[in-house]
């Protein structure tokens, strides 16, 4: 893309959409949810290898949106959705925002302009979004129905302007070979108030170019968003579970401390937890191990900010055909960055945005990090109890090897009873003694 001098002689634009994305899985995936598979996943088949699609499922929304006065024209079309799956929901809301869903992203796109426009008019045509519109509330509202609590996670959610038409030769802007392009633009009348803080305007999105392809490319990118989210959400917990075997270290220290030299029970105990604490922390380690592998894998394409957009599967085995409205997903370039400069577009020097994914990848970056160093370091804490531990089971076997040959010793000094006796205790002493030299 290149800028030139070129003055506008009319209006550029035409038509005005908004479009409310947000993340809201209804279908469950073919393949598990679990650490391994993700690792293993592959972008071009992300979506047709994680989700089976069948229309069955919206039966149930269906039914209930044409029993509802807000909604109209409500069908099940077998039509190739923004993430590449074969059906879709559509339904209109009474302020006529048109909702399509398809198990998995729920995209509602309202008309908000449909005369010609120029430059200076798009911030006053436009405006920061609601977060969720009033019908995606509806809608929801409608879908939980039939949706499991196992299912319905959260979500992630993303809003945007398109435009109808744009006449890009009354741009001052030089556009070869279809890219698409991303207007970053600030309302003024917003404000952020944190604390005794209050900051002055917050910014929104405008999408240029191919419409089509601008929705295949956001909800694809804000898919991988919500996957990174969740192998996030995966890493916390597991560091919680490194936080709670620290805690239990101190615990550990307490007893080999403060328990009497006769509380042997007790500290063998603590002892037998220690080691199955190593263990599960060996196991996270591993986990951790895979999420840095699968935190290089998303590496690359944040780096080069790439984003993604549907194509028809080429290949496949007989026996197995694909649905012809599945799509496989192909990298493409992200979005080149467009900004307004005195009522006129101009081209960004950092060329293109940085993908919606970039802020989940370095969260998870930081995440997996931060939950090695504490890995390496709560392993070398318990590594050093349980050596205090065996040292102390040392020092008890040879205690008790003394008290077993003191026995030995003073047995024939005493009366055929009492050395029965003494021979019982000789023993048992032997038997503790084993025992601590096989711990030890």
């Amino acid at each position: 893309m290149i800028c030139t001098t070129q003055q506008a002689k009319k209006k550029p634009f035409k038509g005005i959409q908004l479009h409310h994305l947000i993340i809201f899985p209804m279908i469950e995936r073919h393949s598990s949810f679990d650490i391994e598979t993700i690792i293993n996943s592959d972008y071009g088949k992300r979506n047709s290898r994680f989700y089976k699609l069948d229309h069955v499922i919206f039966e149930g929304v269906l039914k209930d949106l044409k029993a509802s006065e807000k909604f109209k024209s409500s069908q099940i079309l077998h039509k190739s959705s923004d993430l590449g799956l074969p059906y879709q929901l559509v339904t209109v809301f009474d302020d006529g925002t048109i909702i399509s869903f398809d198990g998995m992203l729920i995209r509602a796109t309202k008309n908000i302009h449909s005369q010609e426009f120029g430059i200076s008019e798009i911030l006053e045509l436009t405006g920061y979004p609601d977060t969720v519109s009033a019908p995606v509330r509806e809608f929801m509202e409608i879908a939980k129905k039939s949706t499991t609590d196992e299912l319905y996670f959260g979500t992630n959610f993303h809003n945007y302007y398109t435009f109808n038409e744009i006449f890009w030769e009354q741009l001052p802007i030089k556009r070869e070979g279809e890219p698409q392009c991303s207007l970053l633009i600030k309302d003024p009348h917003m404000f952020t108030v944190c604390g005794d803080q209050c900051t002055q305007g917050l910014f929104f999105n405008v999408y240029l170019g191919n419409n089509d392809w601008i929705h295949q490319m956001v909800a694809n990118d804000l898919l991988l968003a919500n996957e990174i989210s969740s192998i996030s959400g995966f890493f916390y917990k597991r560091k919680k579970n490194v936080l709670e075997i620290q805690q239990n270290i101190e615990s550990y220290y307490e007893i080999i401390t403060f328990k009497h030299v006769v509380d042997i029970v007790g500290k063998y105990r603590a002892w037998e937890r220690c080691k199955k604490d190593l263990v599960d922390l060996f196991k996270i380690g591993n986990h951790v191990q895979k999420g840095l592998f699968y935190y290089e894998k998303i590496e690359n394409p944040i780096k080069n900010k790439f984003s993604f957009r549907n194509t028809e599967i080429q290949m496949w085995p007989t026996d197995n055909p694909p649905d012809p409205e599945e799509r496989n997903q192909t990298i493409y370039k992200q979005f080149f960055r467009l900004e307004i400069e005195e009522n006129s577009l101009k081209v960004n020097d950092d060329s293109m945005i940085a993908p919606l994914y970039y802020s989940s990848g370095m969260s998870l970056q930081t995440k997996l990090v931060d939950i090695n160093k504490k890995i390496d370091d709560v392993y070398l804490r318990i590594r050093d109890v349980l050596l205090i531990f065996q040292t102390e089971f040392a020092l008890y076997a040879v205690i008790f090897a003394i008290i077993a040959i003191i026995i030995m010793i003073l047995q024939p000094l005493f009366s055929p009873v009492i050395s029965i006796i003494f021979e019982f205790a000789k023993s048992v002493f032997n038997q503790i003694q084993s025992i601590f030299t096989f711990i030890t």
